[in-house]
């Protein structure tokens, strides 16, 4: 039995993979900011801990005697913040959360959701060997959070899982991301305003993200960066066509965007090699970007 200590759990990312985890007999430990974070997570029945990672050392004690033996930490405060401040503040309590769970606990591994924005590529495979091209705040805070839990870990016999997330996407996701934007204008009979049509991104369903987790929690692997995208891009035009057809049987705002986009060129398109991933963990991605949009939207409808 595993016990985990989890930030973030109230999160996208991090509900699913919770409800993940509980379907093994593992025992949680939750870290809440607020009293509103407290109210989603008890629903779970699990224990929880009330506090901010900046004051970590208020609170330890009662993480100490929960006695993990992993920690996942899936917390980044303020997103779609980007900015230097926020970067910097998510750095700074992060180490505070890696310098306590090495210091003082007997945690054997540390599970962290790192970025495909690490690579900073914009085009081609992304492998977990390519040297990092830092184009922002945010990826110099998550690149700098993996080289110093990489050193604290290595000097405590820690294994570090960084699992480098492409473009996540599932109910439960924030209104602002891409596919809940463009399905809510779509639902409102709207064509959805896309910058570019056919910019390609690796989408991947938020639960193969939470199976890849809950793997890594359990299994043993050697420590060290992992890709978790599906290995191959879908075109915002086509995202777009599949919800389409999916909400009124039609694709005639897709035909609009396509028609606008002649001129354009394709800016991005950036995939996960994930190689490396499925032999290691013996998982691969199951859901598949039609069976993903059909499964949100009937969660939408179901709500």
């Amino acid at each position: 039995m595993k016990r985990i200590f989890i930030t973030g759990a109230s999160g996208f990312i991090g509900r699913n993979v919770v409800k993940t985890l509980l379907q093994s007999s593992n025992k949680l430990m939750f870290l809440a900011k607020d009293k509103k974070e407290q109210k989603i997570l008890s629903v779970y029945d699990q224990k929880i801990v009330t506090g901010n990672l900046k004051d970590i050392k208020r609170f330890g004690k009662i993480i100490k005697l929960f006695n993990p033996n992993t920690c996942i930490h899936l917390a980044w405060e303020g997103i779609p913040d980007y900015s230097k401040e926020i970067s910097k503040r998510n750095l700074d309590n992060s180490i505070k959360l890696v310098d306590f769970i090495s210091n003082e606990t007997n945690c054997s591994k540390l599970i962290v959701s790192g970025s495909c924005w690490e690579y900073g590529k914009i085009k081609g495979i992304c492998r977990e060997g390519d040297a990092v091209n830092i184009t922002s705040f945010f990826s110099w805070a998550k690149n700098s959070l993996h080289n110093y839990a990489k050193t604290a870990c290595g000097e405590r016999g820690i294994d570090l899982v960084w699992f480098r997330l492409f473009y996540v996407y599932g109910f439960g996701q924030r209104k602002g991301a891409l596919i809940p934007e463009l399905t809510a204008s779509l639902k409102k009979g709207k064509c959805p305003d896309i910058r570019n049509p056919l910019n390609a991104n690796d989408f991947i369903d938020v639960r193969d993200i939470a199976r890849a987790f809950a793997i890594a929690v359990k299994k043993k692997i050697e420590p060290g960066i992992y890709n978790l995208g599906t290995g191959k891009t879908e075109r915002v035009l086509d995202i777009c066509r599949i919800s389409e057809k999916y909400i009124s049987g039609t694709d005639d705002f897709s035909k609009q965007l396509r028609r606008k986009s002649l001129r354009k060129k394709q800016e991005i398109n950036f995939r996960a090699d994930i190689t490396k991933t499925v032999n290691a963990l013996g998982w691969r991605p199951e859901i598949d970007i039609r069976k993903g949009i059909k499964n949100y939207l009937s969660e939408l409808e179901a709500m």
